[in-house]
């Protein structure tokens, strides 16, 4: 994982887990890394190595120990004369049913606004654009917290990248792929605009929809279907942002097996046409993937041009 944040000034902090490796041989994995971006920062010339099991990664990655809330142990309290948490306290705080919730924003105070990109490799000019874009961070977060605007790159690849692109609803794998999480987070009170509603910071909620909206031109509009966004930029359409040539296989099933007698309020996920919408992001023609259904390209499509009014 490349994770950003304007915290980290100059530096990108690459996180990397070796599941059933030992330290050697993941250590080889490195190298090339190395090559390319230099050594790691920081007093170990290796970078810092921890080995753990599964299960302890899994409770450490979900914040368990490292909030310091009150009724949550820590693994290193402030309180000198706090018990430590243990791996037993750590378990139990990851399947308690009732608050206090210990992972990372398990409060429900948090509000929060996730989008996301599915791209492959980039090239230079791009990679120049998206930093352009990413060193103004700093100045959308009036609050100047590490927490309040991030962005993850996670690989779409490994063994989820060898399952072909139609053996399940979401396509987006491969051995070139990764996803791009762009993460904006703020507390209670922190709107920054008198007339905006309290669970709402419009600074911070536009840069979000900003980055995205710049990158879209050069990475194209696939998105990940966790992080549900009905406002997509670009006027991307959902359907086919996040299943892609899949789309029409997506709304068979769900024509077969829902019930229609509930509305569950979320009809713009298999919508092939964004409502009141003229356009959307459009691709170049000789770049353009072979079409999904009615005619319509993720990614490329432009709805209600001229050539298209004209055929009706």
């Amino acid at each position: 994982r490349v994770l950003l944040r304007a915290s980290f000034g100059q530096f990108i902090f690459l996180d990397f887990k070796f599941i059933g490796m030992p330290l050697s041989e993941a250590e080889q994995y490195m190298q090339e890394a190395f090559r390319m971006i230099g050594k790691p920062q920081g007093p170990t010339p290796g970078g810092t190595w921890t080995t753990m099991s599964y299960w302890e990664s899994l409770t450490m990655s979900g914040g368990s120990g490292q909030t310091n809330l009150p009724g949550c142990k820590s693994w290193n309290p402030i309180d000198p004369q706090e018990a430590k948490m243990t791996w037993k306290d750590a378990r139990e705080e990851m399947l308690q049913v009732k608050p206090p919730f210990c992972s990372w924003d398990g409060q429900f105070s948090t509000n929060m606004k996730y989008r996301a990109l599915v791209m492959q490799k980039m090239s230079d000019y791009t990679i120049r654009r998206f930093l352009t874009v990413v060193t103004a961070a700093p100045f959308f977060d009036g609050a100047h917290q590490s927490w309040n605007f991030y962005l993850q790159i996670d690989p779409s690849n490994g063994a989820a990248g060898d399952v072909p692109p139609t053996e399940t609803a979401y396509p987006w794998r491969g051995q070139d792929e990764m996803t791009m999480q762009v993460i904006a987070k703020w507390g209670a009170g922190q709107a920054t605009h008198l007339f905006s509603p309290s669970d709402h910071n419009p600074t911070l909620m536009g840069f979000n929809y900003l980055l995205i909206a710049a990158m879209q031109p050069y990475v194209g509009t696939r998105s990940y279907y966790n992080y549900a966004d009905e406002n997509m930029p670009g006027g991307a359409i959902p359907l086919f942002s996040y299943f892609g040539e899949n789309a029409q296989r997506v709304l068979d099933i769900h024509q077969k097996y829902s019930d229609w007698r509930y509305d569950n309020s979320t009809k713009w996920e298999l919508e092939p046409r964004r409502q009141e919408a003229t356009g959307t992001m459009a691709g170049l023609p000789h770049l353009s993937k072979t079409p999904t259904w009615d005619g319509l390209y993720p990614d490329v499509t432009v709805v209600g041009s001229p050539a298209q009014e004209e055929a009706k």
